[in-house]
């Protein structure tokens, strides 16, 4: 029997071939689109999933209280982990280790490159966290100071196939260290991305590893197997206070489970160190996903039921020869199964093709790979049958559920897409073209979004302005000056400048400022700030509102200046700032409010200090319009020339500003593919359903003809039905897309307002898509000669 079933599904396949080649289609995008979403999710769900024991890890994280406020800080003070090792039973292992922050230059013989994303860890960090060792010995890397150990990338970049253990690196032009061992590449899924580790004992002459007020390590612990966490987390909450002295922010410690930190971080200050991913992302996308295979198995419902009469004599025939309705729903229930076991072949194949232009358009390096292959089985198996099932079931149902009698008395030339059965097909056409309309509204306000943050005015000039972090002899006041003036000298370079950071790459703040006539009881606040030289604020095109800018500092002058924004002078309640003593100097200015944060944070104080003890980080040039190629050259030999044994790497500030929004611009041009496919899969059934309706309409479109109806006539008559339903459609999206847009749109401070037009926009393209796909089967059908159609009555 199964062997019939098989036989007859097979044939009804290639016997309707227009039916057949929709719905396969059809099903091979919403498969192959559900299963690259699905390794998206996957593979961001796994983060550090692959480390032994990682249900039982944990980073140890605080929160601080200051000014009021509340302020998540990964990073933890040094001593905090031998107190866990030797004070807590609870705590199987302790691992803290500290990152490099700046790049540093690695040099081997010929081979010279800056080198970022290093960490210097302690001799437990690999009892915690297993990357296999390929080479060396880990006893050799922790038995010095002046030892290394690279990833295997790292290492073939410097040494090639040879065994780099024993060779020597030179960083930064003052330490040479010996190549103790190399380790396999961090996985893809891995928060720890380092290239190379220094030990921990390198730190201990630098670093001080008593003083419990201040975080620079980042603490991991392993629990034993019955702790509960929720308890040990009460036992160290009050830990950092404790050892401080109550201070002014109020530390409490907390855990944060190793799996959770990828999707799940979100910390100040710029404490933490991982490329973290964000959880609404895969609820958004695994929605998106859902959306486009429910578009796909409505496909297959509408037009296995609209074809439904071809099969009628079929149905009637087994049911008089006995078939149960059992029987006959395993029959059509198998057969959706065996389009499903076609679609799901071919997505395979699709995606495997398309997953690399996926990737880079997530910037997620994702493959089929990073599923092992019981793994992949089993996800595909899942589609097939899900999706087997879920698109099978009412037809077979449907179909199983006729009447023989009425059957085989034939049926009615008007039942199709008009009467009987269509009221649930309308619905599925109508939540078709509304989901369809949802994604295509929320392409389009992304895309608005984006273009409104990327576009808007930051309170600076960002265009034209290229910076550069200040290494090795830069660092020299005669130095860079001697590259100062010799910059300015060129005609294409306009200004030039230094500062300990960037509109972009702001990390200092404080509380507890003072200023004159500063009120008694004052609420305290965050008081963020930038270390800058005179020309910081021609360069950046910073507007003064009252005062006067910086001036070139007198050799002998010790003084401290501030420049402080709108925002810093309403929260301190001055009228007249200026001339003002502010901290260990003098308000000289107040300038126009600017943005140093990205877009999903309002302006908050901000002040300007230039003093002779500024800390230097960045070199910041604006250059002119014009042959930027021929420019940066120019500049590049300056740098060379000054500054030899480092290699002059710069970038463009809008470029830089541009990546602050990667995620959501990746996201972004993800939703406008997804929402193509989406309008695509929904205007294939709407093909195959008008080519059905014309094809049960034919004798009535030729008595309508030969009664003098025109061809303008027939079209519209065969459109307006699916034109109805479509805008129907777009009527109940718009509430949905509205609500759903605006909770995105809640995370940025500056946003736009989602306007009328958005949704005309929307509608329109699906109405005129979908009128576009049916009119050409009604044309046709239109245009036919009604002699034909009428020869037989």
């Amino acid at each position: 029997m199964i062997k019939n079933y098989i036989k007859i599904a097979w044939r009804n396949l290639i016997r309707d071939k227009t039916y057949s080649i929709i719905n396969t289609i059809g099903l091979t995008m919403g498969i192959t689109c559900g299963l690259i979403i699905a390794i998206y999710i996957l593979h961001e769900w796994s983060y550090d999933r692959f480390v032994p024991n990682s249900e039982r890890i944990y980073r140890v994280v605080q929160e601080q209280n200051q000014a009021s406020d509340l302020y998540q800080v990964a990073s933890t003070p040094a001593p905090l982990a031998e107190k866990l090792r030797t004070d807590y039973p609870d705590v199987r292992e302790v691992t803290a280790f500290s990152r490099i922050f700046s790049k540093r230059l690695f040099q081997y013989q010929d081979n010279s490159f800056e080198e970022g994303y290093g960490y210097h860890v302690d001799s437990s960090f690999f009892k915690l966290f297993d990357f296999p060792v390929l080479n060396g010995s880990l006893q050799s890397f922790f038995s010095s100071t002046q030892t290394i150990l690279l990833t295997k990338k790292m290492a073939q970049k410097y040494f090639g196939e040879g065994d780099p253990v024993g060779k020597v690196i030179n960083i930064d032009r003052r330490q040479d260290f010996v190549v103790a061992a190399v380790v396999e590449n961090p996985p893809a899924n891995s928060h720890l991305n380092f290239n190379f580790l220094l030990p921990m004992a390198n730190l201990h002459a630098h670093r001080d590893f008593s003083n419990w007020g201040n975080n620079w390590m980042y603490t991991y612990i392993l629990l034993g197997e019955t702790v509960n966490p929720n308890s040990f987390e009460q036992k160290i909450g009050g830990l950092l206070s404790d050892n401080i002295g109550s201070p002014e922010w109020q530390p409490r410690l907390y855990l944060q489970p190793l799996t959770d930190i990828h999707l799940y971080s979100n910390f100040d200050f710029n404490t933490d160190f991982a490329d973290t991913g964000n959880p609404h992302s895969i609820y958004l996308f695994g929605a998106i996903g859902l959306i486009i295979i429910l578009i796909s198995c409505i496909n297959f419902v509408n037009l296995s039921t609209a074809r439904s009469f071809q099969r009628n004599k079929e149905i009637g025939v087994r049911k008089v020869m006995g078939a149960s309705r059992t029987q006959l729903i395993w029959q059509l229930a198998g057969e959706s199964m065996l389009f499903a076991f076609i679609s799901t072949a071919l997505a395979l194949a699709v995606a495997q093709v398309c997953m690399p232009y996926f990737a880079g358009l997530s910037g997620i390096p994702l493959s089929l790979d990073l599923l092992k292959p019981e793994h992949l089985v089993i996800l595909l198996l899942a589609f097939m049958f899900t999706i087997g099932l879920l698109a099978g079931i009412y037809p077979a149902l449907y179909l199983s559920a006729l009447n023989t009698k009425r059957i085989l008395k034939g049926p009615s030339t008007n039942e199709g897409l008009r009467k009987g059965h269509l009221p649930l097909r309308k619905i599925l056409v109508v939540c078709q073209f509304a989901l369809s309309v949802i994604l295509i509204t929320g392409a389009i306000i992304i895309r608005q979004q984006m273009h409104y943050i990327l576009n808007r005015d930051l309170g600076f000039d960002q265009e034209h302005i290229v910076y550069s972090p200040l290494k090795g002899d830069l660092a020299d006041n005669g130095i860079y000056e001697s590259l100062k003036t010799a910059l300015l000298h060129q005609s294409s370079v306009l200004e030039v400048t230094r500062s300990n950071g960037l509109p972009i790459h702001h990390e200092g703040s404080y509380s507890g400022v003072e200023w004159e006539g500063m009120a008694a009881g004052h609420q305290d606040f965050l008081m963020n700030y930038l270390e800058v030289e005179e020309s910081f604020v021609e360069t950046y095109g910073l507007q003064m509102l009252a005062g006067r800018n910086f001036a070139p500092r007198n050799p002998n002058d010790t003084s401290s200046y501030y420049l402080i924004n709108e925002t810093a002078s309403k929260i301190m309640q001055m009228d007249n700032p200026v001339g003002k003593r502010f901290e260990d100097g003098n308000i000289i200015g107040v300038i126009k409010d600017f943005n140093f944060k990205s877009a999903f944070s309002p302006v908050e104080p901000m002040m300007l200090r230039n003093s002779p003890e500024m800390l230097k980080r960045f070199i910041s040039i604006r250059i002119a319009p014009g042959n930027f190629k021929e420019t940066l050259a120019t500049i590049g030999r300056a740098f060379n020339e000054t500054n030899p044994a480092y290699p002059f790497i710069y970038h463009f500030l809008d470029e830089s500003i541009e990546a602050l929004y990667n995620q959501q611009l990746r996201a972004g041009k993800l939703i406008d593919l997804f929402a193509a496919l989406a309008v695509l899969i929904s205007c294939l059934g709407l093909f195959g359903l008008s080519v059905f309706t014309a094809g049960r309409r034919t004798k009535e479109i030729g008595i309508r003809k030969a009664l003098g109806a025109t061809v303008a006539d027939i079209v519209t008559l065969l459109n307006k039905d699916f034109l109805i339903l479509v805008l129907l459609g777009f009527l109940i999206a718009i509430p949905i897309a509205w609500y759903a847009m605006n909770q995105w749109l809640a995370d940025f401070a500056y946003r736009i307002e989602i306007g009328p037009e958005v949704f005309v926009i929307a509608g329109s393209a699906a109405l005129l898509i979908a009128l576009a796909t049916v009119s050409w089967q009604s044309v046709k059908a239109a245009l036919m000669n009604p002699v034909n159609s009428l020869r037989s009555e």
